[in-house]
């Protein structure tokens, strides 16, 4: 019996230290604790609910800013008393040329998917990455491959993660999910290459798996953020052109002829629109006689549901409803800035765990080539959260923790809003190809956090994970680096965003005197053309002219001149008139009639 025990200690002891633990103490496991997701709104919106590990709802995701005080006045129209003095009593956006057109989600459950491209669209028209007129980002290639997420291709590092519903256009989303998707670089792609079909969904879909990572418009996700209050929910439309709100829809509140809507009961989350701007004395007046607000001021959105609803497609919802939730903001950046996205992370996240003090979380990948490491992602599930992010590089081929390599770059900031963040480092870190390094996150916090994770059998979606991905370190439960299938997670979220190291080859043909030429440099990696410049033809160089000569062909006198370049020569001519006399004719003549005298002369 003893020599059964020993065996078992000893095989405990090999597989923790595998995977960087430093005793045989046995692992204790933090508790896992799951989005609460409703079932599908009636216009497509999936309704999310946070708790802790003992039920009670923790603030962040909608939880913190939009719970109703009383019967008729929400948290958020409480900020409305607040309203900093800097920002404007009416805003609208449209009038910055920044907001693109009434879209129509037909038969479709993807409002969600709608508010998303709008907002991309909006942010990248503001930004000059994309002009009013071409911006157009297809919700039915998002909404596909956001539903349709267990991709088939096994050299996709998310092979095996996500869902696969049997009607991507009826199953409904949210902004959390969205984000999981743009952060994956499932979208946007143009409009026109993936159209719409609001009354026939059965003409979109099918799409062919290479298609997934499409990011024909040029544009990708930067960040997707919960808006903190009112000021801060109209400083991020101000800058960014719009934002995005949940809240229950039902026609019974709604005031079709002023395009006003006032809901004050509980009922679930439905419906996803665009918020474009606002007006502080919108009239409660304007909303129906039977459900009134208790006071003015209402948000100005953009509905998808075409421009015959509402004014124009556009409508007003009153700071006073009850049920806004999940106000957050989703901004773009240029895809150009980015060359390769290093994840693991497929359909976004369901499941997170609580820890008491600073914890850390760490993937680590291996370069495809020469790289530049510029930029990370993560998300947050706390606001004002402090992160300190490392950067480690050469880690050894049988590394079991993420902090082995040697230390590259470092960079600390505070996060202000939950969601997903972007964060661009002030160092960039050059990759070899074929570098094994390390992301590794560290969550500063005197109190509790909340950090996301993929878990197996927790909601909607499915994972998968490989050793010596994803790593935790969670002092609260277990000293040092773990990797995440101990404690029986999936990958953790953290990405690693490269520019690639351009090998540049020049090509240059030479400009001559009368033909222009050309200079390019172009990456031998991914192709970029790094600069082009046309090298304009110089003209020629010509000597002074030359003095005159009589051409005895033409019998006309020619001056020359020679290209100091090239040697091509030009000649200038004398045409004399009929009746112009030469002095070398005249000469000429004199000469022969002197000669002819003194023949004469002898002759006779």
């Amino acid at each position: 019996m003893k020599k059964f025990v020993s065996i078992v200690l000893l095989v405990s002891f090999v597989m923790l230290s595998s995977f960087g633990a430093v005793s045989v103490s046995p692992v204790r496991y933090p508790e896992l604790m799951t989005v609460k997701a409703e079932e599908n709104g009636d216009y497509g919106y999936i309704d999310y609910s946070f708790a802790d590990a003992e039920g009670n709802e923790i603030e962040f995701f909608g939880g913190q800013s939009y719970e109703p005080q009383n019967p008729q006045v929400s948290l958020f129209s409480f900020f409305s008393s607040l309203s900093s003095p800097s920002l404007p009593l009416t805003y609208d956006s449209r009038e910055e040329n920044c907001i693109t057109s009434v879209k129509q989600q037909g038969l479709s459950g993807n409002c969600w998917a709608f508010s998303t491209m709008s907002m991309l669209e909006s942010d990248a028209v503001l930004k000059g990455i994309d002009e009013l007129e071409s911006a157009d980002y297809s919700e039915a290639h998002f909404s596909w491959f956001t539903s349709r997420s267990l991709t088939d291709n096994t050299d996709d590092s998310a092979y095996g993660d996500g869902r696969n519903d049997d009607d991507p256009f009826m199953i409904g989303g949210n902004w959390i999910i969205a984000a999981g998707s743009l952060a994956r670089w499932m979208g946007a792609a143009e409009e026109t290459d993936y159209p719409f079909a609001p009354r026939d969904l059965s003409a979109m879909g099918n799409y062919d798996e290479s298609c997934r990572y499409d990011t024909g418009s040029g544009v990708i996700i930067d960040s997707a953020e919960e808006l903190l209050d009112m000021n801060d929910a109209k400083e991020w439309i101000m800058t960014h052109g719009s934002a995005t709100l949940a809240f229950y829809f039902d026609t019974a509140y709604y005031n079709s002829e002023t395009a006003a809507y006032f809901y004050n009961g509980t009922n679930t989350l439905n419906h996803e629109i665009t918020v474009v701007g606002w007006d502080d004395n919108f009239s409660a007046d304007n909303f129906n006689s039977a459900y009134q607000p208790s006071g003015n001021g209402a948000w100005l959105c953009k509905n998808s549901w075409g421009t015959s609803w509402g004014d124009g497609g556009y409508f007003w919802i009153s700071y006073y409803d009850t049920s806004i939730e999940q106000f957050a903001g989703i901004s773009a950046r240029s895809a150009d800035d980015f060359y390769r996205n290093y994840t693991y992370n497929g359909a976004g996240w369901e499941s997170y765990i609580g820890h008491t003090g600073n914890a850390k979380i760490s993937n680590v990948f291996k370069s495809k080539g020469p790289e530049l490491l510029s930029s990370v992602s993560t998300y947050t599930m706390n606001p004002e959260q402090e992160i300190n992010v490392k950067i480690y590089k050469n880690l050894p081929d049988a590394y079991t923790n993420p902090e082995s390599g040697e230390l590259a770059a470092e960079y600390s900031t505070v996060l202000e809003r939950s969601g997903y963040h972007t964060i661009d480092l002030e160092t960039k870190v050059e990759l070899e190809e074929g570098t094994i390094f390390s992301v590794v996150i560290e969550y500063i916090t005197s109190g509790t956090i909340y950090i996301t994770v993929e878990a197996n059998g927790q909601g909607m979606n499915a994972y998968s994970c490989n050793a010596c991905e994803s790593y935790v370190c969670l002092p609260a439960y277990n000293q040092g680096w773990y990797d995440v299938m101990i404690y029986g997670f999936e990958n953790v979220f953290v990405q690693a965003f490269t520019e690639c190291n351009h090998q540049l080859i020049r090509d240059c043909v030479e400009a001559t005197c009368t033909e222009s030429g050309y200079e390019i440099s172009t990456c031998s990696v991914c192709g970029k053309i790094a600069s082009e410049k046309i090298l304009a033809a110089s003209g020629h160089d010509f000597s002074e002219w030359s003095g005159y000569t009589h051409d005895f062909e033409t019998g006309k006198e020619v001056s020359v001149r020679t290209c100091l370049k090239c040697g091509i020569s030009e000649k200038n001519t004398i045409v004399y008139s009929k009746n112009t006399v030469r002095i070398d004719d005249f000469m000429s003549a004199v000469f022969e009639r002197i000669i002819e005298f003194l023949r004469q002369m002898f002759i006779s």
